[in-house]
């Protein structure tokens, strides 16, 4: 065999042994040596992200972080890339600085990232349980994602992202979520969670004591403190706005549905706040809609006088400039209940069969279709 045939040979056989994906062959070598370790966490979703977990880092400064295991045949730049830009949506929210460490530094780490078999394809994507060092006195937090997992959607562009995200949160101090759009939602489901939702943001700005007022999303949230005092509006003080149900220390509230409450009272005088944000256990109670935009802190329900009522209602309906005031500060959901009183939110509406200039907005009860039978309490159970 002549020299350019065996060079020849040799560069097929390069070309497909480098150009041939090996990852199921991977996996299913792990999975026959590799130990699977039995955890049992990130189950029932019994928990709403308020409900805090058992490890935090409030006594740190700076959080270092530290990546161990990484999967063969993976980029490190590309891993530690992604965990840098989830690292900053945290450092964001809790207000401190997130560093990754190597070395001899990582021995102090105060989050590991690791990557192990835990019980193989398909099955728990991660964990975090929190450690104790008795002779550093020190605690810190391990997140294991499914190395099994891993290699098998590392193509899956967000599948790294979210589990990672989900796991850190529990190192900084959250429990799971029971808003299935929460990074704490504790299943796999179609919605992507890169983001960090209001309900993980109260959370941890509850943990690490910064309640105050947040923009998330370009939406701007107020912190009601139970023992708040603040004059929010000409008419409306802090404690109109705290929920009623289950009281707890405070809650965060979208200022559209506050500023929305002045602009009612403006134009159609003295209303009251029936309602506010609700957690699970308080819409359940009620009950509320199943997805109720109350619990998302983006809602309130107010009453006005019955004429008055009739008079706001009716002016909804006709597209008065009150619609397009509330459209303008960001209001995009009118219900008016069968028990005289009416919902407002600051969802967010893309498609609709309700305009106003040109902008899309959600309507139900009187407020859209005044005296049929669509304005009947199940209607509610829908769109609340």
């Amino acid at each position: 065999m002549n020299y350019k045939m065996t060079s020849f040979i040799l560069w097929i056989c390069i070309t497909f042994f480098s150009c041939h994906d090996n990852t199921q062959e991977q996996i299913e070598q792990m999975l026959a040596a590799a130990p699977v370790q039995k955890y049992q966490a990130c189950g029932n979703a019994t928990l709403a992200a308020y409900n805090l977990n058992y490890t935090d880092m409030i006594e740190e400064g700076d959080i270092t972080w530290y990546v161990r295991n990484y999967p063969i045949g993976t980029k490190e730049k590309v891993i530690n890339k992604t965990l840098g830009v989830m690292m900053d949506k945290y450092k964001v929210i809790i207000q401190k600085e997130f560093t990754q460490v190597f070395g001899r530094d990582s021995a102090d780490a105060d989050i590991i990232i690791e990557f192990k078999n835990i019980d193989g394809k398909n099955g728990q994507y991660g964990v975090c349980l929190p450690h104790y060092d008795s002779i550093r006195k020190k605690k810190y937090a391990v997140a294991t994602i499914d190395i099994i997992d891993y290699l098998q959607r590392v193509n899956e562009k967000d599948f790294f992202f979210e589990t990672a995200f989900h796991e850190v949160g529990h190192a900084l101090g959250l429990g799971h979520s029971e808003y299935k759009f929460a990074v704490m939602w504790p299943w796999a489901t179609k919605e992507k969670r890169c983001e960090l939702s209001i309900d993980d943001i109260e959370g941890l700005r509850v943990k690490y004591n910064l309640k105050r007022d947040i923009e998330v999303n370009g939406k701007k949230y107020i912190f009601i403190s139970k023992y708040g005092k603040r004059q929010l509006t000409k008419n409306f003080n802090e404690k109109e706005f705290l929920k009623k149900c289950h009281p707890r220390d405070g809650h965060y509230l979208a200022w559209a549905c506050i500023e929305g409450a002045q602009v009612i009272r403006d134009l159609y005088g003295p209303c009251n706040v029936i309602s506010s944000f609700r957690d699970k256990y308080c819409n359940d109670a009620i009950p509320g809609a199943k997805d109720s935009r109350h619990l998302y802190r983006d809602a309130i329900d107010l009453k006005l006088p019955p004429k008055i009522h009739r008079k706001f209602v009716h002016d909804i309906y006709s597209k008065k400039p009150i619609l397009d005031a509330l459209i303008k500060i960001g209001i995009r959901g009118f219900g008016s209940y069968p028990y005289k009183t009416f919902h407002i939110d600051a969802r967010s509406v893309h498609f609709s069969e309700f305009l106003a200039n040109g902008i899309p907005y959600m309507g139900w009860g009187d407020m859209v279709r005044p005296y049929s039978t669509s304005s009947d309490a199940d209607e509610f159970k829908t769109h609340d």
